[in-house]
């Protein structure tokens, strides 16, 4: 039995977040529209010995999806920014896990809550692109840190046909965005690719203010979370 959906929205996360989202819109009658503009590729051959620290900053689902492939250790204590990648932990087996449920700034203010600077080098899971100085910030405090890049983050390097066949069809209702350097990305493609204009139409979601500060494009609607969670984005689609 087909679902029958009232609106549609752009999806440009890499593509198993955006499978993630999906599942929430379906939910919401929403259909989805999944163009990746960020793609995920892990590093091979990696072992990482995690019994050596005595916790693990994790900043995105991909991040816990890369640390998976690199250790059996699923007791080492995990940090997440927020919820969803939470989840993605407690999924991936992961038994000790606590959520920042906010940004790097928050994520900061619980390490220094639960853990002790004198007890151990805490590692920090990366990709190849990392936004902010989360590290600086806890170095400050006394903090020991060791940053793993596990994975790679490229972005594409030309406008989806997808992307390009509904902004000109008018076919989209909102365009979900979860991080600055997507949206950025977002806004130069579709202005390389001449359809600026196209985008009148659309209601642009950002998950924080400077996800709403680096789209440069004339959307009907710029609406940014409340909270820089999935679920204070997902309720800008019911306003």
């Amino acid at each position: 039995m087909s679902s029958v959906y009232c609106k549609t929205a752009l999806l440009t996360r890499p593509l198993s977040d955006s499978l993630d989202t999906k599942a929430r819109l379906d939910k919401l009658n929403i259909e989805a529209v999944i163009a990746p503009l960020i793609e995920i590729s892990f590093i091979e051959n990696i072992r990482l010995e995690l019994d050596s620290y005595q916790a693990c900053l994790v900043t995105s689902s991909n991040g816990v999806r890369a640390l998976s492939k690199t250790s059996r250790n699923r007791s080492i204590p995990i940090v997440s920014v927020g919820a969803a990648t939470a989840d993605t932990a407690a999924q991936s087996g992961f038994m000790n896990i606590d959520s920042a449920e906010g940004d790097a700034a928050d994520l900061v203010a619980l390490v220094k809550e639960k853990f002790d600077p004198k007890k151990g080098t805490i590692v920090h899971v990366t990709g190849s692109v990392v936004a902010g100085d989360l590290v600086g910030d806890l170095k400050k405090s006394g903090y020991t840190i060791k940053s793993e890049q596990l994975y790679k983050s490229d972005a594409v390097d030309k406008m989806p046909e997808l992307v390009e066949y509904n902004l000109r069809g008018k076919l989209l209702d909102f365009a979900l965005f979860y991080s600055p350097r997507t949206a950025l990305l977002f806004s130069e493609l579709v202005i390389s690719s001449g359809l600026g204009t196209y985008c009148n139409n659309i209601i642009a979601c950002c998950l924080s203010q400077n996800v709403s500060n680096a789209l440069h494009l004339p959307f009907s609607q710029i609406r940014t979370a409340e909270k820089p969670n999935q679920e204070s984005l997902l309720s800008l689609l019911e306003i």
